[in-house]
């Protein structure tokens, strides 16, 4: 039996930098958090030190530090999806349109103006917002699904396919925003904006919880054993 590669001796281990290159190779969480250091570090030397005090200093830290999260937890969260698609071998180049156009339909479906879908109805509130949130993500789910098929029953290359959907959603989506301008309910805003501590980060707390989700579901559960699986071999996974 092949030994692995924890156990197989390696002689540039001896030394820091061989010792350095063999876990940045061989160890995510490692390289993970050697990134992680280092964004800390340029951000705090960017941010500056001139401050009144260490308290006032730390403040700012903080807060940029949350702005930066926030700011980026809605691709965070794409790129959660993207992950498993990433595992099994393909691609996804859709995913940034597929987000424009679910938001677009949200915004069409809540609008409190004369075009708003549910308005029209007399729906409004909290049945308007579960009803906006179901469709929207039903909506994800089938735009997703129609690329899907195209790729494992239509044989398009996964490049091809969600190259020309990504095409036609931003195309589909640009004519019918094209001088739209919906007004959203403030309180279907505070999904988003709620305040915890006088900090805006519901979006941060969104992504951490998918992220634990899908890190379970790719370590624990036979689907996410199923996509590694892929990934690493298709012909020998079937």
């Amino acid at each position: 039996m092949k030994p692995s590669i924890e156990h197989t001796p390696i002689k540039n281990k001896k030394n820091f930098f061989g010792w350095f290159k063999y876990k940045w190779s061989n160890d995510p969480l490692f390289s993970i958090a050697i990134a992680l250091i280092i964004m800390i570090i340029l951000q705090t030397l960017v941010l500056g030190f001139d401050y009144d005090s260490f308290g006032g200093w730390f403040q700012s830290w903080i807060n940029n530090w949350i702005n930066i999260l926030r700011n980026n937890a809605g691709t965070a969260i794409v790129a959660l999806g993207m992950t498993f698609v990433i595992m099994t071998g393909g691609i996804d180049l859709a995913v940034g349109s597929t987000l424009v156009v679910t938001g677009a339909f949200s915004m069409m479906l809540l609008d409190t103006g004369t075009k708003g879908f549910l308005g029209i109805m007399g729906i409004t509130g909290a049945p308007a917002f579960i009803i906006t949130i179901v469709f929207v993500l039903l909506a994800g789910y089938l735009l997703g699904s129609l690329i899907g098929v195209s790729i494992t029953k239509g044989n398009v290359p996964p490049f091809i396919a969600t190259l020309g959907a990504m095409m036609i959603f931003r195309s589909v989506t640009q004519h019918f925003m094209q001088g739209y301008n919906p007004t959203v309910p403030v309180e279907f805003l505070q999904i988003a904006s709620f305040k915890i501590g006088n900090y805006m980060i519901m979006p941060i707390i969104y992504w951490a919880v998918i992220a634990y989700i899908l890190h379970y579901v790719s370590k624990k559960t036979t689907f996410g054993r199923h996509i590694i699986a892929v990934g690493s071999n298709e012909r020998a996974a079937k």
